[in-house]
């Protein structure tokens, strides 16, 4: 039995005791509580009272158990760690499927950093699309009539739609930036009309976002994000199935390198006492995906 795990089992069993102790008790005072004629007829009497709950006695048990889970855990990933080490052989194979598993990560990670900019820039574009259609219905009733009250909401939608516009303008420029020249799993082909059109709406775009005017303005800042949001199907369909393939790649690394690892994990895990619960970890170290 592991010496550093031996005072969680000291523990374990002394809570276990002293859960077990306050059973006890409580059914004795459940008992006496049951034959006692006050209590049956008063038990709201201080002297009969309900028994206290043993909540802190199995909160203190559950703690306990969990805590020296976690020890044993770390325990057994460091034995086993030092253990695999002392393999020459499979020291080297581990070495070898570490690296490959973080290169694997770290290309997973690019391809979804990317796939956040170009579901931001979509999103954006699609936001601008329908506050722009908005402000432009709205530009309409205020040309029809002459309520004030129309009037202030057209300047309020207009508003919202000059800042939406905005936004989407600060989404495509950073897609444009962030486009890389290789997802690593598979070359990234994009359409020239695609940047043609990213690069005339980020940068130079045919119109003012914070001075629209009228309605033909507000429509025309619709049908171009509407048409931009478009654009970017493709792209988003061909970047989801990069990110498909790079989390199988990562998968199928990180699982051969758990083969690698399992077998020593099981060795330690057997040295760890009955008393104490727990599961087998999942590696030596796991990187985050």
């Amino acid at each position: 039995m592991p010496a550093d795990l031996l005072n969680w089992v000291a523990l374990i069993a002394e809570a276990e005791a002293d859960l077990q102790a306050a059973q006890v008790r409580r059914r004795d005072a459940e008992r006496r509580r049951a034959n006692s004629l006050p209590g049956r007829l008063f038990g709201w009497l201080p002297a009969t009272r309900k028994p206290r709950p043993l909540g802190p006695e199995v909160a203190r048990l559950q703690d306990i158990r969990e805590s020296a889970a976690r020890a044993a855990t770390k325990w057994v990933e460091a034995t086993a760690g030092t253990a695999l080490a002392r393999s020459l052989l499979d020291a080297e194979r581990h070495a070898d499927q570490a690296y490959r598993r973080d290169i694997a990560l770290v290309e997973l990670q690019r391809v979804r950093g990317f796939m956040h900019l170009v579901d931001e820039a979509h999103r954006k574009l699609v936001e601008a699309e329908r506050t722009s259609s908005n402000a432009a219905t709205t530009e309409g009733f205020d040309l029809m009539t002459t309520s004030r009250a129309v009037s202030l909401m057209s300047s309020a939608e207009t508003s919202r739609a000059g800042h939406a516009i905005q936004e989407a303008k600060q989404a495509i420029q950073a897609l444009s930036n962030g486009v890389p020249t290789k997802m690593g799993v598979m070359e990234l082909t994009l359409h020239e009309d695609l940047f043609d059109l990213v690069v005339d709406f980020a940068v130079s775009p045919a119109f003012d976002f914070l001075s629209f005017s009228n309605m033909t303005q507000l429509q025309r800042a619709s049908e171009q994000c509407r048409e931009a949001a478009k654009e970017l199907d493709p792209l988003r369909d061909q970047v989801r199935k990069a990110l498909a393939q790079s989390e199988t790649v990562y998968q199928a690394a990180a699982s051969s390198l758990f083969d690698i690892e399992k077998p020593y994990l099981e060795d330690a895990a057997a040295l760890v006492p009955r008393e104490i619960a727990m599961t087998l970890p999942k590696g030596l170290g796991v990187s985050p995906a």
